[in-house]
């Protein structure tokens, strides 16, 4: 059975022709979604992933039912040939859990055409991800392929020797995408929690043959149930990391149910390099790592934060929703609550094959006492630029009422002989009502929940426009506040802030 709840909303938009994935939405409304020009290419593989199955099935609605296995049986009338991406090795693994999961569903009062035709396809795909494995590309994510192997192979066969096969390369694997603190190698806690969800799959039809789980999947599970919790905001959403979203806040909650792991969330992610400080109803979610592979997610957005009160996010990462150019745009430096320097980003993002320097340093120390928390935290991704090291240090109250933050631009080369322009971005949620004081200096905030907060700074502070590409309705409006300076040639640029919380 799949983890994942279902949403009846989703599937009724879907119902009616309307698939949004990843913030792109794009409209079928008399043909199938599989042949539509003009969507990208990561939408191509959501929708091919038929993952929202789920969705159909939280309706309890025998119409429901119908319509996914009408969409199901023009995947299988059109798709009978390879394509280059419907049947990439991940997208594959992806729809054979899906549909492994879903066969009671799709097939319970269908005819018998149909159920001969669901199996024939069914193997013929888990033949062709057999052969594909071993030329998995380095921009393939490996993991939904070989859980998509594994639960074929349970499901097919009761060959002993191929699926201890199946779960050692598995096993292996695991150490490969899953990091000793449960973060996802990619730090993208979207990834983490899909990661979560085929472990879980892969748990499940062991289960149904009558096979123990190896501890290495039972320990991951755990892992990154644990690590994932550590990325959840007060309305119980993911924060902007490194590609991921918001997510589904159901979602979530039902696939860590299943999961079932039981311990205190996380504080510190030393292996993925994020810090949680939580008071009161304040909490700070701070990057303080940086990925050591590039992927299509990895994002420039070192030493980043986000912060919010109870149910209200406040400060944000943009996020990286909305389609292709959007998705570009949201892996940017600027896209981050950051510093940012002449407008460039803080590590390299572009893919590039021809040149690929090493990823950035990134060093961090947290200090507690008396429900003081104190994390200090430095990069050296503008070092071989513009000779120039950034350090953030981030405190918050016992009460979580007053949170305080310093930026340092060092010059620590020749290269930081020259002033650069800089920029401290503090991008803000789209439903925080900004009002600039007075005295330049202030920002007063106001929260849809009735919390107020005070934005001060040691600096003049400017109010700009932003987008917001968080969230599952893809690119909002927004504004964000900007401290503008130029960097010391002599050594050090400071700029202090604070943000003070203030509750009806």
């Amino acid at each position: 059975m799949d983890p994942t709840p279902g949403d009846p909303d989703f599937a009724n938009a879907l119902f009616q022709g309307r698939y949004v994935f990843l913030g792109e939405q794009q409209t079928a409304l008399n043909e199938p979604p599989w042949s539509l020009q003009g969507a990208s290419d990561t939408w191509h593989a959501e929708v091919n992933a038929f993952e929202w199955l789920a969705d159909f099935r939280a309706t309890e609605a025998e119409t429901a039912r119908l319509r996914a296995r009408e969409l199901v049986r023009s995947w299988i009338d059109l798709n009978g040939q390879w394509h280059a991406l419907s049947w990439r090795p991940d997208v594959l693994g992806r729809r054979l859990a899906s549909w492994a999961c879903h066969t009671e569903y799709i097939c319970h009062g269908a005819d018998p055409t149909f159920r001969r035709g669901f199996l024939a396809s069914f193997c013929a795909q888990a033949r062709h991800l057999s052969r594909a494995t071993g030329i998995l590309s380095t921009d393939c994510w490996a993991l939904p392929a070989t859980a998509g192997r594994l639960v074929a192979q349970a499901a097919l066969t009761e060959e002993d020797g191929r699926l201890s096969n199946e779960l050692q390369d598995l096993q292996r694997l695991i150490v490969q995408e899953v990091l000793p603190d449960g973060t996802h190698a990619s730090r993208n806690p979207d990834q983490a929690l899909a990661a979560l969800r085929l472990l879980l799959i892969v748990r499940t039809a062991l289960e149904s043959i009558g096979r123990d789980s190896p501890d290495a999947l039972t320990d991951a599970i755990k892992r990154v149930a644990l690590g994932t919790r550590s990325f959840r905001h007060g309305d119980g959403g993911f924060g902007n990391f490194n590609g991921g979203a918001e997510n589904d806040r159901g979602c979530i909650d039902g696939v860590l149910a299943v999961a079932r792991a039981r311990g205190a969330t996380p504080s510190i992610l030393s292996d993925g390099g994020y810090h949680r400080m939580s008071a009161g109803k304040t909490l700070v979610l701070f990057d303080v790592g940086t990925a050591q592979r590039d992927t299509a997610t990895t994002c420039a957005g070192l030493l980043s934060f986000e912060l919010s009160v109870g149910r209200d996010r406040v400060i944000v990462n943009c996020g990286t929703h909305g389609g292709p150019r959007w998705r570009e745009a949201g892996r940017t430096t600027a896209a981050h609550s950051t510093l940012v320097v002449a407008d460039t980003n803080s590590r390299d993002i572009s893919g590039s094959r021809s040149r690929r320097p090493a990823p950035p340093t990134v060093q961090a120390q947290r200090r507690e006492d008396g429900g003081n928390v104190l994390v200090e935290a430095s990069h050296d991704g503008y070092a071989n630029r513009f000779g120039l090291r950034h350090d953030r240090a981030i405190y918050m109250s016992p009460g979580g009422d007053d949170v305080k933050g310093e930026d340092i631009i060092a010059a620590v080369g020749s290269k930081g002989d020259r002033a650069r322009r800089f920029a401290l971005r503090f991008h803000l949620h789209p439903q925080v009502h900004a009002s600039p004081a007075a005295d330049g200096v202030t920002v007063l905030l106001r929260l849809a929940h009735g919390a107020g907060i005070r934005f001060r700074s040691s600096h003049g502070v400017a109010l700009e426009e932003s987008a917001y590409l968080g969230g599952a309705a893809g690119v909002r409006a927004t504004r964000q506040i900007v401290i503008h300076g130029r960097t010391n040639p002599d050594g050090i640029e400071t700029v202090k802030w604070a943000l003070t919380v203030f509750r009806r």
